[in-house]
């Protein structure tokens, strides 16, 4: 794929705001460079390389934790009282959101488990 210069700026920039919810960094400047770039690679067969810098994870709610792991929203309580899931306050209301780290340290802990007993 070659990209010429007949895209317009306004093409561009809508485009760049379109997928800025799935890749935060993106302006109108970078994804010209990444087309122009993919169109290089494509002729090159190579794979693509991760991002250099750490992706930032949004805490959970409990509702999308309680989707996440296929348990009530009374059990998800549960887990944070006991401390296996990590809660994060953020008003004085009550309401929290837990941290994706815990999330997962809690499903690699269930699928250990799940492995231990098999053998």
């Amino acid at each position: 794929m070659q990209v010429q210069n007949r895209i317009t700026p306004a093409v561009i920039t809508a485009a760049a705001t379109l997928l800025q919810p799935y890749c935060p960094d993106l302006t109108p400047r970078n994804l010209i460079a990444a087309l122009k770039a993919w169109g290089d690679d494509s002729q090159k067969q190579t794979q693509p390389q991760p991002p250099s810098a750490p992706s930032i994870e949004k805490p959970l709610s409990r509702f999308e934790v309680a989707k996440l792991l296929g348990v009530s929203l009374p059990t998800v309580n549960r887990l944070m009282n006991s401390g296996r899931l990590q809660k994060i306050k953020f008003s004085r209301y009550g309401t929290v959101r837990i941290t994706p780290a815990s999330v997962r340290a809690l499903l690699e802990q269930t699928e250990t488990a799940k492995s231990g007993e098999a053998i």
